[in-house]
């Protein structure tokens, strides 16, 4: 099978892109230090202080999109721990799911800074998008994003219908979850979704590994110069996820995958922002995807920015092509989706993360 990569040139809002990287650089100096995220507890504290602000207004503003979009919405409890918001746009079908994963460096957002994005997302999809408030670091570093997007999974397998197609999706890190979520159903034998859309994965963790691919500054190879601070930042971040982790362990850095396991995984769609620093992730993900056998398609924006699904007024044109493409990825794989008996979802009771498990 081959992977169908296409750059799509809708430059759109490049003054918006622009002033908001400078925005962002200013954020990403926060974690210029070197040293170990431990030894920075006032950063950690600003860190932790900022995503208060940032889902404090995602839990205030969010459910007001009810008003532009008129998509239903409402809490679901997953479990002791968990739980989450599903949101339908009106005429969905009830048999269509997409089990979404938010992004937010598993630091920070929320299910409802993401609340708009779902309810496009809904609509453009014709599915109920049931969106997972998995936990975030550094009070719950890995593995338990994982275990709560298996868990999540697992729930979505037990309440949504036999007959339901389920796909995955995310962005950013939520892109991460929804990769190391079909490579751990396929170390545990379970069934895998139906298709997976990814926005802006971010794939690649380990510093080593990212420093052998891209040389010592993302700069260098992409156009990205306006962030000197992305790759501090992202090793910053990774290190507060993984917390002693090897950030080696393919189930932190899903890119690391072994072939066995990728072959296993669904059809895979993958979009991003062709100078944004996590491209190079999503274009080498993509690859590997296909030498591994699996239908993948990439599809690469220029003018944007990270997720910029996420900005329809400063990228309408750019946001809207690209859930439209994904709406229309899914139902290529809701309508040949099969009935045939699966295993039965089971209880997850043991985990067991190995670096060389994979």
């Amino acid at each position: 099978m081959q992977v169908m990569a296409h750059t799509v040139d809708l430059e759109e809002g490049s003054a918006a892109a622009n002033g908001g990287c400078s925005g962002l650089s200013r954020v990403l100096d926060d974690a210029q230090s070197t040293k170990p995220w431990e030894q920075q507890p006032f950063r950690v504290r600003k860190l932790k202080l900022i995503r208060a602000c940032v889902n404090g207004a995602g839990w205030l503003f969010g459910p007001a999109s009810r008003l532009k979009d008129w998509a239903s919405c409402r809490w679901l409890d997953m479990g002791a721990h968990l739980g989450g918001i599903e949101v339908a746009a009106p005429g969905v079908d009830p048999s269509h799911v997409v089990l979404y994963f938010h992004g937010g460096a598993f630091l920070g957002a929320s299910v409802w800074t993401h609340r708009e994005l779902l309810g496009r997302l809904s609509a453009a999809t014709g599915a109920r998008v049931i969106a997972v408030e998995y936990r975030l670091a550094p009070e719950n570093p890995f593995p338990a994003g994982l275990e709560d997007a298996l868990a999540a999974w697992l729930w979505a397998q037990n309440h949504c219908g036999s007959g339901a197609a389920i796909s995955v999706a995310g962005d950013s890190a939520g892109g991460n979850l929804a990769f190391v979520l079909m490579l751990r159903l396929a170390q545990l034998g379970l069934k895998q979704p139906t298709c997976c859309a990814v926005l802006s994965p971010w794939l690649l963790l380990d510093p080593k590994e990212v420093s052998a691919r891209h040389g010592e500054n993302v700069a260098e190879t992409i156009a990205v110069a306006q962030l000197p601070g992305w790759r501090r930042a992202t090793d910053f971040w990774s290190a507060i996820y993984a917390q002693g982790h090897s950030r080696a362990d393919p189930l932190i850095s899903p890119l690391l995958a072994s072939e066995e396991l990728l072959r296993q995984l669904p059809p895979i769609l993958i979009h991003a922002d062709a100078d944004e620093p996590l491209c190079p992730d999503g274009v080498e993900m993509a690859a590997r995807c296909r030498e591994a056998g699996v239908l993948t398609e990439l599809k690469l924006y220029n003018g944007t920015v990270h997720v910029h699904q996420a900005f329809p007024l400063l990228f309408p044109r750019a946001a809207k092509d690209s859930l439209k493409k994904i709406g229309e990825f899914f139902l290529r794989f809701w309508c040949s989706h099969s009935s045939m008996p699966q295993r039965p979802a089971q209880v997850w009771l043991a985990p067991c993360f190995c670096q060389s498990s994979l």
